[in-house]
């Protein structure tokens, strides 16, 4: 599970757990680890566009098919993250969302 980015080196960083047990159980590990991991994030103003997808998705996610999750995770890092890089939250503009459709 992605859970954001090195400050220090900006590579990704994602958390995976093993859970033995019922696939209920390894549901609520899940969830559990999902609510700790949007606990500590905030999206602001100044944060990159790229972490508000991230918690965006990680919200997301839980709702689709494994087929959509990487529909939509391709989508990310194809496209989206490309067209924002060096963007913060504030500094997007309709026009900088008409641009990337464009593209």
């Amino acid at each position: 599970m992605f859970v954001g980015f090195d400050p220090e080196t900006g590579r990704r960083v994602d958390r995976s757990m093993t859970v033995r047990g019922s696939r209920v159980e390894a549901e609520r590990e899940l969830a559990a680890m999902v609510a700790s991991v949007t606990a500590a994030k905030t999206v602001g103003g100044r944060s990159p566009v790229g972490e508000l997808l991230e918690a965006w998705f990680v919200v997301a996610a839980q709702g689709l098919s494994p087929t959509k999750i990487r529909q939509t995770r391709s989508v990310i890092d194809c496209y989206l993250r490309p067209s924002f890089v060096g963007v913060t939250v504030a500094e997007v503009s309709t026009l900088l969302i008409d641009e990337t459709y464009a593209r």
